[in-house]
């Protein structure tokens, strides 16, 4: 069942009840990816368009591309674009290994919420969509830094939000495609626990050297 849910900033969003529908961790993203005013952002693993929502909220980005697989969630993706009037949001139902066909030219920013969980590993869960969005089925780690270090522009950036405990294999998978960590910032659910997500930006081209951000509490958190 389709659901219309108010953003509290001025935008809203329809969600299928069934399906998957956004978390904390997608509010996390936008607010910490930084976009200029004018510069181009493609959202990788879009969903329902949750990112590229907030994002022209928060910012006045110049033309965002979302790339999503699944047909029926780019379709509601679209129909959210509408419903917000936001006519610079091109929603593309594709692989995100072919994104680069749905561009004019490498961009200045790409944000990714991508499946958190190694395909075979962790609980399966009920739909196929569920499944699609939490688990490397159409994409993986490698699938995404190929498309972010062939899509994004030297100089550009990449936020990320990611688990925690794929650290370490996320920026060395990101270095081999001359993506440089910039920024990494933890979130916890609670003071007592371990780090529940992970924030990271990558700056193509750039020389060593990254910020440690302070940590985020929030009880909010949706894993």
């Amino acid at each position: 069942m389709i659901r219309t849910d108010d953003l509290q900033n001025g935008y809203k969003i329809m969600q299928d009840e069934d399906g998957f529908c956004f978390g904390t961790d997608a509010v996390l993203l936008s607010d910490f990816a930084k976009i200029k005013k004018g510069e181009t952002v493609m959202d990788i693993c879009c969903g329902n368009g949750i990112i590229p929502i907030l994002l022209n909220a928060k910012y006045l980005p110049g033309h965002i591309t979302g790339i999503e697989i699944q047909s029926v969630v780019a379709g509601l993706a679209k129909k959210n674009m509408e419903l917000n009037g936001f006519d610079n949001v091109n929603i593309v139902c594709d692989d995100l290994k072919n994104a680069h066909n749905h561009i004019g030219k490498p961009v200045d920013v790409i944000t990714c919420n991508p499946p958190y969980t190694a395909a075979g590993s962790g609980m399966q869960n009920t739909t196929d969509t569920k499944i699609i969005a939490r688990h490397e089925v159409k994409c993986n780690l490698d699938d995404i830094m190929e498309c972010v270090g062939r899509n994004l522009k030297f100089g550009g950036r990449f936020y990320m939000v990611h688990k925690p405990e794929r650290t370490g294999e996320i920026i060395a998978k990101a270095a081999e495609k001359k993506l440089a960590l910039k920024f990494l910032q933890y979130t916890y659910s609670g003071t007592e626990r371990e780090a529940s997500l992970a924030l990271f930006g990558f700056m193509k081209g750039a020389g060593v050297g990254a910020k440690i951000l302070p940590p985020i509490f929030d009880e909010r958190t949706i894993l």
